[in-house]
């Protein structure tokens, strides 16, 4: 007799699910001996309800829908991030003044705002109400050790020493800052650290799209010219 149940897939992921014309579901069920019942569009449901004969033919197709939203996910863009926040009034009042340095005006949509510049620690792909809920919940996790890891005293400092991302300054697209602490210690870099591993472990990041490093390149950018009338 058949069996039912669902498999936890972000709505955003169906269509490769379904794919042109049904093509992708229709060869998943004839390949796995199961029968795959697709939400519509507008119902934003994130899963597939599967039924299925046996347990072998049911984990052979939970197999092949991981793989799919799997290789689907590489190819997207990062839809979080995970930030520290740089503000100040001093800072709000230098970077306007950078913004008008040698007379001439850069593209304001080109330039953060003073209220949003941040410290980045790590990207994140996350495609549900679900998925942003977890990661709330892992930051929670998180913050009771955020005072041992900065030795329980305050982050005071500068930005300073502006670099470029890449070699050529000629096809240069970002302008950042680094943060240096006013004690030269490194409490902000294994804050960032291991906030990042605490992520990974968790699978909710990966070093993959994350610069494939354990070490956070702290910056703070203050001009990305890839950015649009909407900001970054």
């Amino acid at each position: 007799s058949w069996q039912t149940t669902e498999i936890y897939t972000p709505s955003y992921f169906h269509k490769y699910i379904v794919g042109k014309s049904g093509t992708v579901k229709k060869r998943l069920e004839n390949e796995t001996g199961t029968l795959i019942y697709v939400p519509r569009p507008h119902e934003k449901k994130d899963y597939i309800t599967v039924k299925y004969k046996n347990e072998s033919s049911f984990s052979s197709l939970e197999i092949r829908i991981e793989s799919i939203v799997s290789s689907a996910k590489k190819r997207e863009r990062p839809t979080h991030f995970l930030s520290i926040p740089v503000a100040s009034k001093d800072i709000t009042e230098n970077l306007g003044k950078f913004q008008n340095l040698g007379g001439s005006k850069i593209h304001p949509h080109k330039v953060q705002l003073p209220s949003k510049l941040h410290l980045t620690i790590g990207v994140l792909k996350l495609f549900s109400e679900g998925e942003v809920k977890q990661a709330s919940e892992l930051m929670k996790e998180f913050a009771p050790r955020i005072p041992y890891i900065l030795c329980g005293k305050p982050l005071r400092g500068t930005l300073r020493n502006l670099e470029i991302m890449n070699d050529e300054p000629e096809s240069v697209n970002v302008l950042y800052a680094e943060l240096m602490l006013l004690d030269e210690s490194d409490r902000l870099q294994n804050l960032a650290d291991q906030c990042l591993e605490f992520f990974v472990e968790k699978g909710l990041m990966d070093y993959e799209q994350n610069r494939n490093s354990k070490n956070v390149k702290l910056h703070c950018t203050l001009i990305n010219t890839r950015w649009n009338s909407n900001g970054p």
